[in-house]
């Protein structure tokens, strides 16, 4: 009897162990609901309803989905480049998209389903992979690529270059949301090695912060 009542405490032990152990696994589980054969370059929310999310892939243009990623919508490429490698959504009027592509910036204001080049940067063949929207005064606007950053001071209708000291290959641009004349843009140059520049003036003048990271 003995020897029953111990292997039941045992089982119940182990049914214990398990349970708590599996409901763990639970709360840091990850599920995918697609979008399905998408490589996933970009991630962006809509500012004031987040079960709107859109992706922007590798190779198939831009998914959108309405229910928090239960389903995806692919949106018609149209002019669109097919690899979109990051996305920004106007905060104030989210109608408003624009999207980095290996072929140039595209401009939505129709919540993805048309786009156009914005041809005023440069050349319509430049490689944007970062872009941010300032946001306190969303008319002024950034784009980074390989070879330059842009700066727009009127929601995009004219750019102009500006210079990083011996630098280029932006990668990353971020805004200082407590101050918005703060700016960090993250380079990969083959020439220059690697390093994050900092603006405290809305991107007129930059001061290397950290090379070869």
């Amino acid at each position: 009897m003995y020897i029953k009542d111990f292997i039941f405490k045992i089982a119940i032990f182990a049914f214990v162990i398990t349970t708590f152990f599996s409901s763990l696994a639970d709360e840091n589980r990850w599920s995918t609901n697609g979008p399905t054969g998408a490589c996933v370059e970009a991630i962006n929310f809509h500012p004031f309803d987040n079960h709107i999310i859109y992706l922007g892939t590798l190779d198939n243009g831009v998914y959108k989905s309405i229910n928090s990623g239960d389903s995806w919508i692919h949106l018609e490429l149209g002019n669109l480049d097919r690899t979109v490698q990051v996305l920004a959504i106007h905060p104030l009027g989210p109608d408003t998209i624009y999207a980095g592509t290996i072929r140039g910036l595209f401009k939505s204001t129709d919540a993805g389903e048309e786009w156009d080049l914005v041809e005023s940067i440069g050349s319509p063949q430049n490689d944007y992979r970062a872009f941010a929207i300032n946001p306190e005064n969303s008319n002024i606007l950034y784009a980074g690529g390989p070879m330059d950053v842009c700066k727009s001071t009127d929601g995009g209708q004219s750019w102009y270059e500006m210079i990083l000291p011996g630098e280029w290959g932006i990668e990353a641009l971020a805004i200082d949301p407590q101050n918005t004349s703060i700016m960090y843009v993250g380079c990969c140059s083959g020439c220059y090695g690697k390093a994050i520049y900092k603006s405290t003036d809305f991107g007129e003048n930059w001061v290397n912060i950290h090379n070869n990271i």
